[in-house]
């Protein structure tokens, strides 16, 4: 299933928008997910390249070690993001640097569930390896599940990053070090657009190619669209979907030098297109493809992704194969000679690779909101909502089902505009325990708090 690098909430009403879940599915799937800021190396079913956003965190933890004093030079970098924010936030102040990079940790904040930390990134010998020139083209993620660009200097060349995420009470009063191998930048999301071929033209281009069944040497895949997605899972699974032969000699394309076309046909009335990429920018490129009818409108189809080849693995997380193949399904009964493929993603400019690590201890905010709440939510029931300076948490119990209501959480300000969210997620745990979370764009002051909405209605 496919995880945008986005908000999960995005992530539900944009990637799975054509997909027939229940909710009770989507809340599953939504658990499976849930941000975190422990990482560990995972080999689940799971898109690899869609987790390669802008550079790859991994958090260690370990008990000991002294609070850092406050530095007064962190109000400059940080300015900002406001008086009333800077008030909220735990100054860090902690430096690595590597390959002309300086990385450094200015400020964080852990409300005891959720944790955000800002950093900035400067490239020392203004190689344009940090932003490119926009504040746009450089993120930061991977421990922490999401990521925004708050500020970019272009004369110094320094992003200003806010990392954030689900931190738990494993992280309060322990040190944390946070650690990048490796930095993008220079992002470029390309839309779909023609690729100037009909399905029913590459079928002819491409003559029947062999292929074998799958292996196991599939080690993940993903798989996204409207109608034949069971259909899908169940050949990668019982083994009946087919795989490429590799060509003697693959096709390169100027444009994309991190990649070479290694195959290519139409198997059983469906594309498929074996990708080989590099170990550099091949790791974290990222393909997309779709169809297109003649006049240029999308058409609904189901893709399939498969990663076969070597492994290789940028960090904890960051995971790639060198292979990896698409698989194009058009709706059973489509005209495939007015089906046009469409071809886009999310690409990079430069990845530079090195080390780069702080370590400081985490300390908790006491500036938290208890608001008793009791709401039956049909199966569950809303039991609290918990307001921080960075996040609101419902907390609830019992067990979700295709019945059960959703938790939708308005944070309204006294200037009364509704607080921006800029993640959620959704927790179910086996003990019947159920939390909804979502992380502002913003740090706030509790006093400037107006009002919290729950699906429309006022709490506390």
């Amino acid at each position: 299933m496919k995880i945008c690098e986005e908000s999960i909430r995005e992530a539900i009403d944009t990637s799975l928008a054509d997909v027939r879940l229940t909710e009770e599915r989507k809340q599953a799937i939504l658990a499976q997910c849930r941000p975190s800021l422990e990482v560990k190396c995972s080999r689940r079913t799971l898109p690899r390249r869609v987790l390669a956003l802008a550079a790859t965190f991994a958090l260690i933890f370990c008990l000991g070690g002294g609070v850092l004093a406050a530095d007064p030079e962190l109000r400059q970098p940080l300015s900002v993001l406001g008086a009333e924010a800077l008030r909220q936030l735990q100054p860090i102040n902690q430096v690595s640097e590597d390959q002309g990079i300086r990385m450094e940790v200015l400020a964080a904040i852990h409300d005891g569930e959720s944790a955000s930390v800002f950093l900035s990134l400067q490239d020392t010998e203004h190689k344009g390896r940090v932003g490119k020139g926009s504040r746009d083209t450089t993120e930061i993620s991977g421990g922490f599940a999401f990521s925004e660009v708050v500020d970019y200097d272009p004369d110094t060349q320094t992003v200003l990053l806010r990392m954030s995420g689900d931190a738990g009470e494993n992280l309060e009063n322990r040190k944390i070090t946070v650690s990048a191998p490796a930095v993008l930048s220079g992002e470029r999301v390309v839309e779909q657009t023609e690729t100037g071929y009909t399905l029913g033209e590459l079928d002819k281009l491409f003559g029947k190619p062999e292929t074998i069944p799958v292996t196991d040497s599939i080690t993940a895949y993903d798989v996204t669209g409207p109608d034949r997605m069971d259909e899908t899972i169940d050949r990668m699974e019982d083994g009946t979907m087919q795989m490429l032969v590799p060509w003697e000699q693959p096709v390169t394309f100027e444009e994309a030098p991190w990649g070479t076309l290694a195959a290519a046909g139409v198997v059983d009335g469906e594309l498929h297109l074996l990708v080989e990429t590099d170990d550099e920018l091949g790791q974290v490129d990222q393909l997309e493809f779709g169809l297109q009818d003649k006049d240029g409108a999308p058409v609904n189809c189901t893709v399939l992704a498969f990663y076969r080849g070597e492994e290789r693995q940028l960090s904890q997380i960051l995971q790639s194969n060198s292979l990896t193949e698409y698989v194009i399904l058009p709706q059973v009964g489509a005209d495939w000679e007015n089906l046009r493929l469409t071809a886009g993603g999310r690409f990079y400019d430069v990845l530079t690779k090195g080390k780069w690590s702080t370590t400081f201890r985490l300390e908790p905010t006491s500036d938290i909101k208890n608001m008793p709440c009791h709401r039956d939510m049909t199966g569950w029931t809303v039991e609290n909502v918990r307001l921080s300076p960075i996040s609101v948490t419902v907390d609830g119990h019992g067990e979700m089902n295709e019945d059960s209501q959703s938790a939708n959480l308005d944070v309204i300000l006294k200037d009364g505009t509704t607080l921006p969210i800029f993640s959620s997620s959704v927790c179910v745990e086996e003990d019947g325990k159920i939390w909804t979370r979502e992380m502002f764009d913003r740090v706030i002051d509790l006093e400037q708090v107006d009002r919290v909405l729950l699906n429309g209605e006022p709490v506390g």
